[in-house]
């Protein structure tokens, strides 16, 4: 029982205990008062008719008496009236049947009258001739005991309504305070430091309210410096520290764990190489070569901005690496062309000291290229573009895998535009796992089309150039329908979603229309990549929120991608994020890998938020990231992707 409800009760309580005791004491009080007046009054009667006899009793005047008493009786104020001689012998009598009327038989049993008989002489002269006996009739007095009872108890029924809500009103006014403080922890208790309580007026709850607020400020301020901790650690791991890019670590250990991935297609690695930045730090100073590296990163990262799949680093000294998924021969040398000619223009804004500004090599890639080798290649390409000219790229070709032929962007339209319209989808699932007991968490769900030449094309092929022709929110939406038509209320499903489907107004109220239809039959998690979410962080608030009011959830693929801050993980509130596995692959050699998995577990425990690592393969994986306290584990160490049926 809440305090409130204790206080109210022991108010009313106390209440009905004052409110019986008075009513009973002003009964016992009035019941007193009316019995001594049918004492008083009976007395008096019987005085007053002994003299009024006194001749008649003595000349034995029998109608004189039975005038004279009849007068007196039949008022109705008494119960008998009795005349004897001295001797005993009876003169006249006259009793009344007592009947009560309106009056409760449970009230006057509750509260009894006694009537007492009062007698007076009757004299003549000296001597004594008779008796007069007297007893008042109680009917009156009940009645009068009755209505004063009535009056009283509605008096304190309307007294007590008042108080009631008088002390109801004072009560919620004097707890409100113990109520935004319950709500204060419940936000803290859900990770949620933001809510403060206004100083309440009364000195002992407003120490409670200022301890309250002292406390929740403290707790947000070091969350902050937790995830801000994890943040500088992570950035001397992962980043360049002049332009804000990822290093060469975290190029290679991306781009290794791309090309080994088999949800990752082909696309194209550049190589771009500024020029003369040695001579501008000796002609400038340092400050000026810094100057030109940051424009230039930022430049590259407005490129890489239409391809959100991409990925762009600082190498070391002045070379660049990009790695961008989905693009063919045309639209790489396009891309290098472009880049070229952007980079081109930092002369003209005084921050080169030669027209000769920088060269671009790329080549393509597949799903089996090896990193070593490609990087191999494109440097030769860039050694090519070198030797050109000013500003010159290259492009090679690399090695096409069997089977797979390189379509142009109309081919791929109209392939993407059949598989929509003809539902050519195969869904596969790969469990995920707690990493302690062992227990099926969820399956994820994994998309592949069939390609022309028979084979499975994996997301990661088709997706990136889904996302570029805009088709990407129609192609979510028929996944998702075929998901809803397979799945059942005994497990979850996890469902990939592209960043421009929860951008897209119309997907999401289809979505969310589909789900209402389907509530409390289907659990499903979508998932959205990490970059996708910071890029769309304004739509994704909402879009969370209403996944969890129809009883869904939301969740961050390939976490560790990008370079954003942890903080945005209190106001999202996913329920898991996966660890990319570019940090689950060499995570028993690389102390930076384990570094960011432990850190980031532990913002995300602080949060409720469950980790997942993805693309663990051994053991050594496996006992490594439970080490750091992993949730759970998916990967072909405990699950092959298998037919969702």
């Amino acid at each position: 029982m809440t305090l409130f409800r204790q206080l109210a009760l022991t108010i009313v309580v106390l209440f009905l205990v004052v409110f019986s005791t008075t009513l009973l004491v002003n009964l016992n009080n009035s019941r007193t008062f009316l019995q001594e007046q049918l004492a008083s009054h009976a007395q008096d009667t019987a005085t007053s008719l002994g003299l009024s006899l006194s001749t008649n009793l003595q000349m034995d005047d029998q109608p004189a008496i039975e005038s004279m008493v009849n007068a007196i009786f039949d008022r109705g104020y008494y119960r008998s009236i009795h005349v004897t001689r001295m001797d005993g012998t009876p003169v006249l009598a006259r009793d009344l049947e007592v009947k009560i009327e309106g009056v409760p038989s449970w009230f006057i049993h509750a509260l009894p009258l006694e009537t007492p008989v009062s007698e007076a002489l009757v004299m003549s002269g000296w001597s004594q001739v008779g008796v007069v006996s007297v007893q008042s009739h109680p009917g009156y007095a009940y009645k009068v005991l009755w209505d004063t009872a009535r009056e009283l108890f509605a008096w304190y029924a309307l007294l007590a309504a008042g108080a009631a809500l008088l002390g109801w009103m004072v009560l919620r006014l004097l707890f409100r305070p113990l109520v935004d403080v319950e709500r204060q922890a419940d936000a803290i208790c859900a990770r949620n430091y933001d809510v403060r309580i206004r100083l309440p007026r009364t000195r002992e709850l407003r120490r409670v309210v200022v301890a309250m607020n002292n406390m929740t400020e403290k707790v947000k301020a070091l969350f902050a410096e937790q995830a801000d901790a994890a943040e500088r650690l992570r950035a001397q791991a992962y980043s360049d520290p002049v332009t804000g890019l990822g290093n060469r670590r975290y190029f290679s250990s991306q781009a290794e764990s791309r090309l080994a991935s088999t949800e990752e297609g082909g696309g194209a690695v550049f190589i771009v190489q500024l020029e003369g930045v040695q001579e501008l730090n000796q002609a400038r100073g340092y400050a000026a070569g810094d100057e030109l590296l940051r424009t230039a990163g930022q430049r590259l990262a407005d490129l890489a901005e239409a391809h959100p799949h991409s990925l762009l680093a600082r190498l070391s000294g002045a070379a660049f690496g990009m790695l961008v998924p989905g693009l063919e021969r045309d639209e790489a040398e396009a891309f290098a062309a472009s880049v070229c000619a952007v980079l081109g223009q930092l002369h003209q804004q005084d921050l080169a000291e030669s027209s000769d500004v920088c060269h671009v090599g790329a080549t393509l890639y597949h799903q089996d290229s090896e990193y070593a080798a490609l990087m191999g290649e494109a440097d030769r390409a860039l050694s090519i573009a070198q030797s050109g000219g000013a500003n010159d790229w290259h492009c090679t070709a690399g090695q096409a895998p069997a089977g797979e032929s390189i379509e142009g962007g109309q081919a791929w339209r109209a392939f993407l535009e059949a598989v929509i319209r003809d539902g050519r989808l195969v869904l596969h699932a790969q469990t995920v796992f707690d990493g302690r007991s062992g227990a099926h968490l969820h399956r994820e769900v994994l998309v592949r089309v069939p390609g022309a030449d028979g084979g499975l094309k994996s997301a990661g092929i088709f997706m990136p150039m889904a996302e570029r022709l805009g088709l990407a929110p129609a192609l979510d939406r028929a996944i998702v329908e075929r998901v809803l038509q397979l799945a059942t209320p005994e497990e979850v499903l996890a469902v990939n979603l592209s960043p421009a489907s929860v951008a897209d107004t119309d997907f999401v109220e289809w979505l969310a229309g589909r789900l209402a239809e389907l509530r409390g039959r289907v659990r499903l998690v979508f998932e959205l990549p990490e970059y996708g979410a910071i890029r769309t962080i304004a739509e994704l608030h909402p879009f969370a929120e209403q996944l969890r009011t129809l009883g869904q959830g939301l969740a961050l693929d390939h976490f560790g991608r990008g370079f954003a801050n942890f903080g945005y993980l209190r106001s999202l509130r996913p329920e898991y994020v996966k660890i990319d596995s570019a940090y689950t692959r060499g995570v028993e050699q690389s102390q930076d890998d384990q570094f960011f998995i432990s850190t980031l577990c532990g913002v995300a425990h602080s949060l409720d938020i469950l980790t997942i690592a993805e693309g663990v393969e051994t053991d050594g994986q496996q006992t490594v990231l439970l080490r750091l306290k992993v949730d759970a584990i998916q990967g072909y160490i405990v699950d092959r992707p298998q037919p969702l049926v």
